[in-house]
């Protein structure tokens, strides 16, 4: 029988969302639903990957999304 894997700390998916981000192997296009959102409140896709580089999740938002904060440039 196989054992269950233990599910990620918050803090252990921030650690790799922000490894991902520094390394560039996040990315964004046009049609991209945080672009859209984050241009409503005036932040650009730099603003996104300062954030994403320095992120605290807060927030488990289940099917790999999560909600993160942190400072733009």
């Amino acid at each position: 029988m196989r054992r269950l894997q233990p599910q990620p700390s918050l803090s252990h998916i921030a650690k790799h969302i922000r490894a991902l981000a520094r390394a560039g192997a996040i990315s964004f296009d046009q049609k991209n639903h945080a672009l859209d959102e984050a241009a409503k409140d005036g932040f650009t896709s730099a603003d996104i990957k300062y954030v994403l580089e320095r992120c605290a999740v807060v927030e488990d938002q289940g099917s790999s999304n999560y909600r993160c904060e942190g400072r733009t440039v």
